[in-house]
């Protein structure tokens, strides 16, 4: 039964019954990560919720409601995939037969990689929506700070002029 090293070796340190242990505890472990992120999953869903209804609040102007209307969407999906993940993690800890265990595994790790694949594009969209957002106080820096350098070089290009016809006088 026990073909791996990590095995042997928890056998050969706990004694005969270390294995069993050692999974029953994997297992419990595995039992309570997958109700916390249920949890998690439902508490997420619960608060983008409100942050959605607090847009919906605001006089905005169509295209705002558009893009909050998504980013809802977005990330409820997200958390709807968290808690499914979740539930998953939660039903490995009755799998008994080892094919369905694998199965089970490759259905949380293709979860996990969609959860991870939509976060990064929502994070996309985001730092996107914040770019094209004009920011006027930083608008208003960057051409105080062009002005205050095309003032400094009109000054160096006066003075580098004043300093040629002096330096080209013949003796």
């Amino acid at each position: 039964m026990s073909n791996l090293a990590w095995q042997s070796a928890v056998e050969w340190f706990l004694g005969g019954g270390g294995s069993a242990a050692l999974t029953l505890r994997a297992n419990m472990a595995l039992l309570l990560m997958g109700v916390a992120c249920f949890a998690g999953g439902i508490l997420l869903m619960i608060q983008h919720r409100r942050e959605w209804i607090e847009s919906l609040g605001d006089r905005a102007d169509s295209r705002t409601r558009r893009y909050e209307e998504r980013k809802f969407r977005r990330r409820s999906l997200l958390a709807s995939m968290i808690s499914s993940a979740g539930c998953v993690m939660a039903s490995l800890y009755w799998l008994v037969e080892p094919r369905l265990w694998a199965t089970m595994m490759g259905v949380l790790l293709l979860i996990l990689v969609g959860i991870v694949g939509i976060a990064f594009l929502d994070l996309f969209s985001v730092s996107l929506r914040e770019i094209s957002q004009p920011n006027p106080e930083s608008q208003q820096e960057m051409v105080r700070t062009y002005l205050e350098l095309r003032e400094k070089r009109r000054q160096e290009q006066a003075g580098a002029e004043e300093k040629t016809p002096a330096e080209e006088k013949p003796d």
